[in-house]
């Protein structure tokens, strides 16, 4: 459990230094996406543990709401108490930190 926790610290700093670069980015943006659609929970979470990292790191609110709210927005609903709870997390945190409110308003609306 240590070693997720010390690799999910490193993705905002690395996601940070990839934004010049939009190849970087989106390649681990996609790899990040694969943790988020796997048949394992805890991969999902660590997604969202991935995602609540960025957030914490406060890296934009554009990233945030582009690359990061869609797929969050689908783990809401997830199978998994635990990871719709950590979901939660991540939006109680984003509402700290200043998210937009309009980019919050998609996923608070749950069907």
């Amino acid at each position: 459990d240590a070693l997720f926790h010390n690799a999910r610290a490193q993705v905002p700093p690395v996601l940070e230094a990839s934004l010049a670069h939009p190849v970087a980015r989106n390649k681990l943006l996609a790899f990040l996406f694969v943790f988020s659609s796997d048949s394992s929970y805890r991969n999902r979470s660590t997604y969202v543990s991935a995602a609540l990292a960025c957030v914490r790191a406060e890296i934009g609110a554009d990233l945030f709401e582009e690359h990061l709210l869609p797929t969050l927005s689908n783990l809401a609903r997830d199978k998994v108490v635990s990871v719709r709870i950590a979901v939660g997390r991540v939006i109680g945190e984003a509402c700290r930190t200043g998210a937009p409110s309009s980019s919050l308003s998609h996923l608070l609306h749950l069907d």
